[in-house]
């Protein structure tokens, strides 16, 4: 494939950049014919990088019932192997919020709709898994569905559910504009609610990170705070500049957070005391993903890279446009998304110097943050399709429609796509 195939539709790759292919195995398994098979007649795998010229010719939808939220691993680390591939219990995979996991794998071609539910309230959280549940948040409520059916497990109504539930120990923690709920996994009783002191206005808190004795999460509050996760007492708080939307990555006792403002934060899970802080310009409202002493963080235009130890710039990549969508770090390769259009707007960017291997551009704005499985990266895009990408070099493998435009993360595992649209949550399996 040449350059100048790439550049059709967008795509492209630095010169002198060696790329990686993905070779997919051949499962001789075909698409199960349920009702609904989400193919839009080009997801046959051999499209080129950066064919972005969808038309949504033959593009069908499905019916389907409700979805639910995410579960834990048990020691707060991530993702762990289950029957039906791992566990995805945290907001972008893990603590480190890396948006990957080494053992789960999707659809390697156009899948079909296994079941779908309607949240009933708009939403841009992801959705999580554990054992046989899948946890998915709403505006108004949490939910909890059955990973084999949708069928509903139970649900909680709170009117004001700002995040991706995240689970631990069995227990699902969720953010309101009221503050953090706990509720018991099983049943989804109320466990306790942690109720800041401070306004938190109407977009609440950020996704909680589960660290130790602690949970932590961010406010629009402008602070910082860490509750004992078995009565949601207060154990410390720090206050920012700004506003915090974003999901903090913990890693090696160190906290990583982002402000409205533009500024990253380190603290320590301790006590919250500053290790370093950094000053950017632009809104940085996107979880960091944190590998092998890096911090990678998105937002005001640019990609940065980051000492982990001191908050130093690496290196940083400016778009020149909004990015509504954290990174994802797999196999010594960023990939982010960014708020553009009739441009490229999805990138693989090398973690080591911050040079591109590739773009590809997806039709409508992209504010979904990408998850890579097994050598694709899975991105929504808001022409109301899931696009699965060649994490090698970009090329589309497939896409897949749903009914309203995707902002969320997708929940990738045991063979299964789990996308939450502005009103529906789907489960996308071959």
């Amino acid at each position: 494939m040449t350059d100048a195939d790439r550049s059709e539709g967008g795509g492209s790759r630095r010169d002198g950049v060696v790329t990686r292919r993905r070779l997919l195995a051949a499962t001789g398994i075909l698409a199960s014919g349920l009702a609904g098979c989400l193919n839009d007649g080009s997801g046959d795998g051999d499209d080129s990088a950066g064919s972005g010229s969808d038309d949504g010719t033959g593009d069908q939808g499905a019916d389907g019932s409700d979805g639910s939220d995410d579960a834990d691993d048990g020691d707060d680390s991530g993702p762990v192997a289950g029957s039906s591939g791992p566990d995805v219990p945290l907001y972008r995979y893990d603590r480190a919020q890396t948006g990957t996991h080494p053992d789960a794998t999707g659809p390697t071609e156009t899948p079909s709709e296994q079941w779908r539910f309607q949240q009933g309230s708009p939403s841009t959280a992801s959705a999580t898994v554990v054992g046989d549940a899948v946890y998915v948040g709403g505006a108004a409520n949490v939910h909890a569905r059955s990973r084999g059916d949708g069928s509903k497990l139970w649900g909680y109504q709170t009117g004001d559910i700002t995040t991706t539930p995240v689970v631990s120990d069995g227990t699902v923690y969720v953010g309101s504009r009221r503050g953090l709920y706990a509720l018991d996994a099983e049943d989804g009783s109320e466990l306790w609610v942690h109720e800041p002191e401070t306004d938190l206005g109407t977009a609440g808190v950020g996704a909680p990170t589960p660290a130790g004795d602690v949970i932590v999460y961010g406010s629009m509050a402008r602070r910082v705070y860490a509750v004992n996760r078995s009565d949601g007492s207060l154990e410390w708080e720090y206050e920012t500049e700004s506003a915090v939307k974003a999901s903090p990555a913990v890693v090696d006792g160190t906290v990583y957070v982002p402000t409205g403002a533009g500024n990253c934060y380190a603290l320590a899970v301790a006590d919250g005391s500053r290790e370093w802080w950094r000053e950017f310009t632009g809104i940085l409202q996107n979880a960091p993903a944190v590998v092998d002493g890096t911090v990678y963080v998105a937002g005001g235009g640019f990609l940065r890279a980051l000492d982990a130890a001191d908050g130093s710039t690496v290196w940083d990549v400016e778009f020149g446009v909004g990015i509504g969508a954290a990174p994802a770090v797999a196999d010594g390769t960023v990939y982010i998304a960014i708020s553009a259009r009739n441009e490229p707007n999805v990138f693989a960017i090398d973690a080591a110097d911050g040079s591109t291997t590739w773009s590809y551009e997806a039709p409508d704005y992209v504010n979904s943050s990408p998850t890579v499985a097994d050598g694709i990266v899975y991105v929504g895009c808001e022409d109301a399709r899931l696009y699965a990408l060649d994490a090698g070099d970009g090329s589309k493998l497939w896409r897949s429609q749903t009914e309203f435009g995707i902002a969320s993360a997708p929940t990738v595992t045991g063979g299964t796509a789990y996308v939450t649209d502005s009103q529906w949550t789907y489960a996308l399996r071959e």
